[in-house]
């Protein structure tokens, strides 16, 4: 299966009243590639691409080569992620090598974070965002349920948050984190950070300052995957489950300015908000 990260690097155009749709140039894909099949079909590595927002002037950007130490048939590396900074026209790609920094081009390319906490040889990294005013990337692990926080080049990489809900012991030497950050977005301005917490189908949020209780914004999402905040709404993908339950774009029914700051304790639960709905654009 293929799959598309897609990044507006201007505005994001929205179907809703109060969000006033804004020209974009052009969108930059990370594209996992496709490897080998017992039947033979093209193939591709991992890349970077760009295109404009009416599907036209598809180019390569760069590409990311293949991984040739787990895969015999030199497979894609596979890109989870993307993320992208203004203030230094960079690029970063979450891939199942670790994080790739690139220039906005796809020019140098640099691994600036690695992981091997899962013991194979792929990167466990799947979500990442980035924080403009403190120049940080945030990034989440599947296999630990662990968030880190590290600078613009890898360094001073620090746990920022554990949401793993605990461990699953599968098998003594492999033991994966219960729940995971399936994507990661930060509001500077408000002071939060924002989590789909795949597993358990949650839409989470912390304060940025790692202080306080953690909040639920959203239950029995089906498979939630990347966020992001537009104005003062938060959308976020559902993956879906076959037909039972279709991909969609949801988004909460109350303004990120109208969530209370601290949360209603409801036992080992925090509720931000009684009632809270969700919708989808339509």
């Amino acid at each position: 299966m293929l799959f598309f990260i897609a990044l507006s690097l201007f505005h994001l155009s929205v179907a809703l009243p109060s969000l006033q749709p804004r020209s974009s140039g052009y969108l930059v894909i990370l594209d996992t590639g496709v490897g080998h099949r017992s039947t033979p079909i093209p193939r591709w590595p991992t890349s970077l691409r760009r295109i404009g927002t009416d599907g036209t002037n598809a180019a390569n950007l760069t590409t990311f080569g293949t991984d040739s130490v787990a895969h015999p048939f030199d497979e894609p590396i596979e890109g989870f992620a993307l993320a992208y900074s203004p203030s230094t026209s960079t690029l970063f790609s979450a891939t199942g090598r670790g994080i790739i920094r690139t220039n906005l081009d796809g020019s140098n390319d640099q691994v600036i974070v690695t992981d091997s906490s899962s013991g194979s040889s792929t990167s466990s990294i799947v979500s990442i965002t980035v924080a403009e005013k403190a120049q940080k990337i945030y990034y989440g692990n599947q296999y630990t349920g662990l968030i880190y926080s590290a600078n613009y080049d890898g360094s001073d990489a620090t746990v920022f948050r554990n949401v793993s809900q605990g461990l699953n012991f599968l098998f003594p030497s492999y033991a994966p984190a219960n729940t995971y950050p399936g994507d990661i977005v930060v509001d500077e301005e408000r002071g939060w950070l924002y989590w789909s917490s795949s597993t358990d189908g949650s839409i989470r949020r912390i304060q940025l300052s790692g202080s306080g209780a953690e909040q639920i914004l959203a239950t029995a999402a089906d498979k939630p995957g990347q966020l992001r905040i537009a104005a003062t709404s938060l959308f976020w993908a559902e993956r879906g489950s076959w037909s039972s339950s279709p991909t969609a774009i949801k988004y909460l029914d109350r303004m990120l300015d109208q969530l209370p700051s601290s949360p209603c304790c409801t036992g080992s639960a925090y509720v931000a908000w009684e009632c809270l709905q969700v919708f989808a654009p339509e």
